[in-house]
């Protein structure tokens, strides 16, 4: 049994749509939220409680492990235990979670490629200057 929808299905329309109407604005809310922890101080605030409490790196290492596979190993394991059930709502529900995770690829890192926060140096000493609000703009000026 083949899903009728597969990976690409309709990927171009659907990455067309999260970024219409009420996404739109989402989307401007996100960046106008971002903007407002950045410049309030609020994020070099949170950057630094981090660096100082041992127990957030730990927990940080922990999700970084779990959270770089998951939006492909879930996708994938919701599609193959369809395909093995011949159920074709959850093979549907797989592809449909895969183009999510190819859409928020190409949108982060299209965002990435225009603009990134500057790089602390090699060696210095983290924490010892806020450059929270430094990025460098422009297309690949530093991202990606």
């Amino acid at each position: 049994m083949h899903s009728r929808f597969s990976l690409v299905h309709l990927l171009a329309g659907t990455l067309v749509k999260s970024f219409s109407g009420w996404n739109a604005g989402l989307h401007l809310a996100a960046i106008a939220l971002t903007v407002g922890l950045i410049f309030s101080g609020v994020d070099w605030a949170w950057a630094r409680f981090c660096h100082d409490l041992r127990a957030i790196q730990y927990l940080a290492v922990g999700a970084a492990l779990v959270g770089v596979p998951a939006p492909v190993l879930v996708p994938l394991w919701v599609y193959v235990v369809g395909r093995r059930r011949s159920d074709r709502k959850l093979m549907t529900m797989g592809m449909a979670m895969g183009q999510a995770v190819i859409i928020a690829l190409v949108v982060s890192t299209v965002c990435k490629a225009f603009a990134v926060r500057v790089a602390p140096e090699p060696f210095e000493a983290v924490g010892a200057v806020d450059f929270s609000s430094a990025f460098r703009f422009g297309f690949f000026g530093g991202g990606v």
